[in-house]
């Protein structure tokens, strides 16, 4: 839903400037540059590469220590 908002903010379609990763699905373009991720891919990511490599910045909203 919040990238779904961001996009509607921008004027754009998903996958455009503003993309998502959810489990199970994805919408990310070659032009994406804010991809909102669930917890558990995030987790996914970081133990695969630690050090997030082509990420410039990581914002964490609502994460609860139950999940991780």
């Amino acid at each position: 839903a919040a990238a779904r908002r961001m996009a509607w903010l921008l004027g754009e379609r998903v996958g455009g400037s503003v993309g998502f990763t959810v489990r199970g699905e994805r919408a990310v373009g070659r032009h994406t540059r804010v991809e909102v991720v669930t917890t558990g891919v995030l987790l996914q990511r970081l133990q695969r590469d630690q050090e997030l490599a082509g990420v410039d910045t990581v914002v964490l909203d609502e994460c609860h220590e139950r999940h991780l």
